[in-house]
């Protein structure tokens, strides 16, 4: 596996200011199934990140502004079955941090298989009360998460829009993205929670 470099900086005839966007993503070689689709896949993100800046920004920059949106890529966990990555990207104008995200991709090294992040975990409401509790043991008290209800909470972490989940070699990462930012919780013990098929 090799991490690669992209830089966009031509939307500027869309608008008055200027947009920058620079990621950093993966290509994995070797003997992969299906190894062009996976790679395919992990990059789609920039193409996310690109349309969304261009109808979020882009047209309403005015004259001097300059938005930067940054993608770095990281390998959380490698092994013969499975690959996890993470994109953590960050959205500036004029140098004032604006947003943060991050995205997950978990892939089935033996099927060649991108995972659906929502299939890996089964969620109800109870599985948020249990997160909302151990996110405060592991991360303090986030104030965005006290305003919002267990069914808010399920409805984050159901949303593949949302949904953060990716193994470590401590056991997985689950969480959200939300409005303010991003929260996850390190879960040793979540095979009891892997969805049954």
């Amino acid at each position: 596996m090799e991490f690669l470099s992209y830089l966009k900086d031509d939307f500027a005839a869309e608008g008055a200011g200027s947009v920058l966007v620079e990621f950093s993503y993966p290509h994995i070689t070797g003997d992969v199934q299906n190894l062009d689709g996976i790679n395919e896949t992990l990059q789609e993100e920039i193409w996310v990140v690109e349309e969304y800046v261009a109808s979020s920004y882009a047209p309403y920059l005015s004259e001097g502004e300059e938005f930067v949106f940054e993608g770095e890529c990281y390998v959380t966990y490698m092994s013969e079955d499975i690959l996890s990555v993470i994109y953590v990207e960050y959205g500036y104008l004029d140098g004032s941090f604006m947003e943060s995200y991050v995205v997950s991709y978990n892939v089935d090294m033996e099927m060649g298989i991108v995972l659906n992040n929502t299939h890996l975990l089964a969620v109800d409401d109870g599985f948020s009360v249990d997160f909302r509790e151990r996110c405060k043991l592991q991360n303090g008290e986030i104030e965005e998460l006290e305003y919002m209800s267990d069914q808010e909470i399920t409805y984050y972490l159901t949303d593949n829009d949302y949904l953060i989940v990716f193994y470590t070699p401590l056991g997985m990462e689950v969480g959200f993205n939300y409005y303010e930012g991003w929260v996850t919780v390190t879960y040793k013990d979540y095979e009891k929670y892997q969805e049954k098929f």
